[in-house]
């Protein structure tokens, strides 16, 4: 806790004067590498082992440090666990069309968009090399260095630390702010810290609560949809219940007076599965999704059922 107070004061204070000024109006951003006593490293891991503001856990490979960090998000925050996966998919593939994200291979311009306000360390070479460079608008293209890639994924967890600052991107556009986030996603205190501790902490470093996998929707949306569930199933037997006394009735004002009801009844279940479907559906419980996808598809035969005898009765 004091090192997290220590931290706060020290983002309120004013950068260094000598240091490069941060630009204003990023148009790329991407992480960085940096060469220290002939090994490779992220720029965030070799600032922030050097300011020690956490305790920085160092794993022998970027898989299990970027897999650490998404069990303990799946326990704390799982939507923006979700989030992280669906990065670390996106980079496998290299492409996504439907979420409009790409990653296109290739030799990479120096963007200076690493806002440093401090000196590397003198066992580290002066040249920062790009490594990603990431475009949002009209949709995300993330340029990369193949090679500096390679050399990273060789060095123990080094292409954790890129992987994680690229996701962050999503929230934040300071790369300097991005930093501190990133080398708390690799400490000890995100990782024996509480959902609500995790989550206090990250806004806290400059991810808004406004952001959906910051809060705990997903909980919210799983309690909704455990009450309006039940409820769409006693609709759906009400109008199985009024189409078998359509098809058993023989008089036909009867008949209109059940579809009529039907069809308002249809009505009211189209507005109950919108706001089931769409606006309750951050919930995170698979069986809950599946069942409402069931009644959904349930529905939609009905609604063809009522329709065709609707049209029968004006013949």
């Amino acid at each position: 806790m004091k090192k997290l107070i220590g931290l706060m004061a020290l983002l309120s204070m004013s950068p260094i004067t000598n240091a490069k000024e941060p630009l204003l109006n990023e148009k790329g951003n991407g992480g960085d590498v940096v060469y220290c006593e002939g090994n490779i490293h992220t720029l965030d891991s070799v600032i922030m082992m050097e300011e020690r503001y956490f305790d920085i856990i160092r794993q022998d490979h970027y898989e299990i440090s970027i897999k650490r960090i998404q069990n303990h998000l799946k326990t704390t925050l799982p939507l923006l666990e979700q989030t992280l996966n669906k990065f670390l998919d996106n980079f496998k593939t290299k492409g996504n069309v439907e979420e409009g994200v790409f990653w296109v291979k290739g030799k990479l311009k120096n963007v200076a968009d690493e806002n440093l306000f401090v000196e590397l360390p003198g066992r580290c070479d002066d040249e920062v090399k790009q490594v990603v460079v990431l475009v949002k608008e009209p949709f995300k293209r993330y340029y990369y260095d193949a090679s500096l890639i390679d050399q990273l994924s060789k060095n123990a967890d080094e292409l954790s630390w890129l992987f994680v600052h690229e996701w962050l991107r999503n929230y934040v556009n300071d790369s300097d702010v991005i930093r501190i986030i990133n080398a708390y996603l690799h400490s000890e205190q995100f990782f024996q810290a509480s959902e609500e501790e995790v989550k206090e902490t990250l806004i806290r470093l400059g991810i808004s609560s406004g952001y959906g996998p910051l809060s705990s929707e997903e909980k919210a949306s799983t309690q909704r949809l455990k009450v309006i569930i039940p409820e769409l199933e006693e609709r759906l037997n009400v109008v199985q219940q009024k189409l078998k006394d359509f098809n058993e009735s023989h008089n036909s004002k009867e008949k209109k007076k059940i579809i009529s009801a039907l069809n308002m009844e249809m009505g009211k279940l189209e507005m109950q599965f919108y706001i089931a479907l769409v606006g309750e559906y951050s919930s995170i419980d698979e069986a809950l999704k599946k069942k409402l996808e069931m009644l959904y598809e349930l529905n939609t035969s009905l609604k063809k059922d009522v329709s065709e005898k609707f049209s029968s009765l004006k013949k």
